[in-house]
């Protein structure tokens, strides 16, 4: 299938030659953002400009993407862990869900289950597991703040809990 990008409102339009005709191809932003970022080298600059680091071995990533299957159609965006210390998750919105806190607790969980042995979580020592952190970067049409944070407990039906999340959210429009 042929392919061809255009620059439409500063943003990248990627079309799809379907017969005589291009038509727009629905989910760009998402897989233009997939694309660029399921490479380590492009996360380190990335993870590098959030946090204010200069890490310069992209050896020390290793992608953690879930991928849906056919029985289980959890999936994020993308995810990676850093030197064993951190796990980073990205998300790409191009509209703002005020659910992201716990699409994050969803992902990170399934993320645990995934580094970490099960039967660890039962011995007497504490099992040390990489510390998360939650991004959303934001591309829609609607107005929004530069950066803004989002966190779960404001899902909490009730006014307090014992868990928090918090998720940073970049507006990166123009």
């Amino acid at each position: 299938m042929a392919h061809r990008c255009e620059i439409l409102n500063n943003c990248v339009i990627i079309k799809e030659k379907a017969g005589d005709q291009m038509k727009v191809k629905r989910n760009y932003r998402d897989s233009l953002f997939r694309s660029i970022f399921n490479n380590k080298k492009n996360l380190l600059s990335l993870y590098n400009a959030l946090e204010g680091t200069d890490y310069t071995d992209s050896r020390e990533i290793r992608i953690t993407t879930l991928r849906g299957t056919f029985f289980n159609d959890l999936k994020n965006d993308i995810s990676f862990q850093i030197r064993n210390q951190y796990i980073v998750l990205l998300e790409h919105q191009s509209t703002v869900n005020e659910n992201m806190p716990l699409r994050c607790l969803f992902y990170i969980g399934k993320l645990y289950q995934k580094i970490v042995d099960e039967r660890l979580a039962y011995r007497e020592h504490v099992v040390k597991i990489p510390a998360p952190k939650f991004y959303v970067f934001y591309n829609g049409s609607k107005d929004e703040p530069e950066e803004s944070e989002l966190h779960l407990s404001d899902a909490f039906a009730a006014e307090s809990g014992a868990l928090e999340l918090s998720v940073k959210v970049y507006n990166i429009n123009y």
